[in-house]
């Protein structure tokens, strides 16, 4: 038994669900058989599925859907903010329509022809062979449809009204964490000026 964790908007259909499955094909197939409307729940946006636990798991891809054993870990569905940078690839969104293609359309055992030998008999079998091509093509269609991540340069502006370097950073970059003593520019989070005339103080 392994728990299924659901994150974001899908907790409406419960936070966490024991099962007996095996990969993570078999856990959204299994919650969908329960309760209709999470599928249809899950066709919208795009979501990271995590292996593990949920900050330090493994991302899967959408062709690991049915073919990556779950294990002993834990399974985490975690929609993915639209704007919100991935921390540099580490992680990679499945869209909600290929995730929902992958464990339900696609899965081992979804056609009984599937499961004839290609050579004789034994060997590959035909499903293995549409498995291979649906991962694929599954893959290539996430990769097109999921938003991806542009890096851009980040202007520096030359600041002279405060001293010392300054950074600017952009909206949902990860700000780290620096242990010890380090030199580096600070974040500016507000500023502001006043003008006088000092000329009208003295005597």
């Amino acid at each position: 038994m392994r728990k299924i964790h659901l994150h974001g908007h899908l907790k409406k259909f419960g936070e966490i669900f024991k099962m007996d499955v095996l990969t993570a094909g078999e856990a959204i197939r299994a919650i969908s058989m329960q309760i209709p409307e999470f599928c249809e729940a899950l066709k919208e946006g795009s979501y990271y599925v995590i292996r593990g636990d949920r900050k330090t798991g493994y991302g899967l891809n959408v062709e690991h859907i049915n073919e990556l054993r779950l294990g002993t870990g834990d399974l985490h569905i975690v929609p993915a903010i639209a704007g919100r940078k991935n921390g540099g690839g580490v992680l990679k969104a499945i869209l909600g329509v290929a995730l929902v293609g992958a464990a339900i359309f696609f899965s081992a055992g979804a056609a009984a022809g599937l499961a004839a030998p290609i050579f004789g008999t034994v060997g590959p079998t035909w499903g293995n062979l549409a498995m291979l091509g649906a991962s694929i093509a599954l893959t290539g269609v996430s990769a097109m449809l999921t938003p991806t991540d542009t890096k851009t340069e980040e202007k520096s502006d030359e600041s002279f009204s405060i001293s010392g370097p300054s950074s600017s950073m952009a909206q949902g970059s990860v700000i780290p964490l620096v242990y010890g003593e380090v030199i580096t520019g600070g974040h500016v989070v507000s500023a502001g000026m006043d003008i006088e005339n000092i000329g009208r103080y003295k005597p």
